[in-house]
């Protein structure tokens, strides 16, 4: 009868974050601050206009900043992401008005 032999955990290997980059840390504080939600339809983030959410995830960052980057390029990458998210999803708007034919 053959005994199986243990899986062999490597020490040396590090767990890898569940962000890669600080832009997606960014993305996830702001879902998690609820500043930001992905349109139900369609996935696009969509700014929700809550100054309240925005100051809870500039703390986050400023506290808790991503692993390998200061508070302050945290600080930016929150700022980053939200200047570059609107409050309406493209495709939702782009099905809400159809084009006319001539």
């Amino acid at each position: 009868m053959a005994t199986a032999k243990p899986k062999r955990r490597d020490s040396k290997r590090k767990p890898e974050p569940a962000c890669r980059s600080v832009e997606g840390w960014a993305v996830t504080v702001l879902l998690d601050a609820h500043a930001i939600v992905a349109c139900e339809s369609h996935g696009f983030i969509r700014d929700r206009a809550d100054p309240d959410a925005w100051q809870r995830a500039r703390m986050v960052a400023a506290e808790t900043p991503f692993a390998s980057a200061s508070a302050q390029t945290s600080l930016q990458a929150i700022e980053d992401v939200m200047c570059s998210v609107g409050d309406t999803c493209p495709e939702c708007e782009a099905g809400a008005f159809p084009k006319r034919s001539r």
